[in-house]
């Protein structure tokens, strides 16, 4: 027999496993990850149900004479608030109509705009990254590698890429203003030589990373970097050769 997820008393179950339960109020509940009141799945699966019963009755209703209809029934009731010569009730309900719409009209675009602003960021980025990438000497080969790299450190504020490093912002050399994606891609080309052509890691087997880097020397940015080519981007572990 299996064991209940909640008693009242210990004494309800056997001694030998009374120390896998915890004390919760004025019951002892189950201590396992992941474990769920039995009753908490039978209500969520009864309101399942409720919701598929619901979606089978409008399965077959048509959203255009749905719209027409709800107009045709807004008509019919101001026109008998107006009879009863509630007017008032009429102009309040027509604002309400309007508010809603305007309201679901207003998160709809806000939506798309969050999804456009969004694109044009990693697009702006990408563009950066690629420009400066191309007068260092990039790899062809390499690009995608920097773009990824980029896009994980790089986000749009104000329309100017800003680093961050766990949400803190990365400074350059200054000390002063966020690092500029010229000082970024020139780290990696110490961090990471093999994605720059004529690079002293570099060689005619497509440029993998053949050196080590010393990470207790490095900047942070320096070890992220090392970190993404460890995790398998690109090149192979630091001291490997191909």
């Amino acid at each position: 027999m299996g064991l209940k997820y909640k008693i009242a008393a210990l004494t309800e179950v056997a001694e030998a496993v009374r120390g896998l339960y915890k004390q919760e109020g004025n019951e002892f509940v189950l201590d396992v990850d992941g474990a769920v009141d039995k009753a908490r799945i039978d209500e969520f699966r009864n309101n399942n149900i409720q919701l598929q019963q619901q979606l089978d009755k409008l399965k077959d209703v048509d959203p255009a004479k749905y719209r027409e209809l709800m107009d045709l029934d807004r008509k019919v009731r101001e026109k008998q608030l107006i009879e009863a010569g509630k007017v008032e009730e009429v102009v309040n309900l027509r604002v309400e109509n309007m508010r809603t719409e305007l309201t679901g009209q207003l998160t709809e675009k806000s939506t798309a705009l969050d999804k456009a602003n969004a694109q044009l960021a990693v697009l702006m980025i990408d563009r950066q990254v690629q420009a400066e990438s191309v007068k260092l000497g990039i790899l062809p080969t390499a690009m995608d590698d920097i773009l990824l790299r980029a896009r994980a450190v790089y986000t749009m504020e104000n329309g100017q890429p800003v680093p961050k490093i766990d949400g803190k912002v990365l400074y350059g050399k200054d000390g002063t203003t966020p690092m500029p994606m010229s000082e970024w891609v020139l780290s990696l080309k110490k961090s990471a030589p093999h994605l720059f052509a004529g690079s002293s890691g570099s060689g005619a087997g497509g440029g993998r990373h053949t050196g080590t880097v010393d990470l207790s020397k490095a900047s942070p940015l320096e070890k992220i970097n090392a970190g993404l080519s460890m995790g398998g981007l690109v090149g192979s572990l630091p001291g490997e050769t191909q």
